[in-house]
């Protein structure tokens, strides 16, 4: 697990607005926001 979150820590730190982290499987419920763990950064409050 800690790979994956390096990688959206780093994706989110390069301009990526979203990362969601789950399974392939669930991939309509990864889209619709009911599966998975979703990072943001919101660069409004960094700044």
């Amino acid at each position: 697990m800690i790979p994956k979150l390096e990688n959206a820590f780093s994706a989110v730190e390069s301009g990526v607005r979203k990362v969601i982290i789950g399974k392939a499987e669930s991939l309509q419920q990864l889209i619709d926001g009911t599966s998975g763990t979703s990072i943001v950064w919101d660069r409004h409050e960094n700044n």
